[in-house]
Formats: C-alpha cells, sequence, structure tokens
C-alpha cells in the first residue's frame, strides 16, 4: 500500500495536533482497501488551506471573510437547522442563530476524493450564547466551485440510533 504524508498545520498555536501529519484518502467504496495518495498536491494544500482559514474566521468571529471562503450559492447543511441556502443566509446564520458564543476547532484529518470534494474531521471546545459548556467532535464534507465552497454539510458524533 502506498502512503504519502502532507504535514499537517494547527489552527492555533496551542492546537494539541500541531505537527502531526495529515493522510489523503483517496475515494473508495468501504470495504475496499484505499490507495493513499493525493491527486494533486498544490490543490490539497490549497483546500485544506481554504477550511483551516474559514475556521481561524469563524473562531475569532470575523464573519466578514466568510465571503473569502463560501461560494455566493453556498448550500450548508448542518443538524438542527433547515438548509442554509445563499451567502447571506449563511452570514445571518453565524451573525444571529448559531448557539455558539465563541471556542475553538480543532481539525484532525483531511480527506480529498478524486472529484476536489474535502471531509475534515475535528473537535470543538467552547460555549454556548447561554454559557453552556460545548464539546463537539465532527465531521465536515466540502464541495468546491473555483476555490470556494459551494456545499457544506456537517454531522456530529452523537448516539441517534
Amino acid at each position: 500500500m502506498e502512503v504519502e504524508m502532507v504535514r499537517g498545520t494547527s489552527i492555533t498555536n496551542k492546537c494539541p495536533t500541531a505537527g502531526m501529519e495529515k493522510t489523503i484518502y483517496r475515494n473508495r467504496p468501504w470495504g475496499t482497501s484505499m490507495l493513499l495518495q493525493a491527486p494533486e498536491k498544490q490543490t490539497q494544500i490549497s483546500l485544506d488551506a481554504i477550511i483551516e482559514r474559514m475556521f481561524e474566521a469563524v473562531d475569532s468571529r470575523n464573519f466578514a471573510r466568510l465571503p473569502d471562503f463560501f461560494h455566493a450559492q453556498i448550500a450548508y447543511e448542518r443538524p438542527g437547522y433547515e438548509t442554509i441556502d445563499g451567502l447571506s443566509a449563511l452570514m445571518h446564520f453565524y451573525e444571529k442563530v448559531r448557539i455558539i458564543a465563541e471556542g475553538r476547532h480543532t481539525l484532525h484529518s483531511f480527506f480529498q476524493s478524486e472529484l476536489g470534494g474535502v471531509a475534515v474531521c475535528g473537535s470543538f471546545y467552547g460555549k454556548s450564547r447561554s454559557g453552556n459548556a460545548l464539546n463537539e467532535q465532527f465531521c465536515d464534507v466540502y464541495l468546491f466551485e473555483k476555490d470556494k465552497i459551494v456545499r457544506r454539510k456537517t454531522f456530529f458524533f452523537r448516539e441517534a440510533i
């Protein structure tokens, strides 16, 4: 099995995974062996960097930067909410609706498909607007159009079935 490792970068200097390596997995059906190799180094680094910078903007509550990362026609699916359609709806969600008051995302793994889709696994620690502690593991799936996120779907690691 071939493996290509790309050096990981952390979102903050306090990231516990700083210096860890991230593996790029090719998209393959479950239960089959996987060839682990990035399709194109520049694309992978670029898409990872877009996602990392997006989370830096979100964590610092610099929502004015969201148009730098999201396509005007963004569709964002997130558990507990209707699909967020369009950039203005996304801005409204982050500024007025999202329950998070503060916190930090830590990104652990990046996976890229041959078609340019990216999945990211990580964790979030912070506080809600009502002051409750938040500790959540998540996985986001992204599709890009011209280096902008056009589709995002979030999954949380919780008991469901």
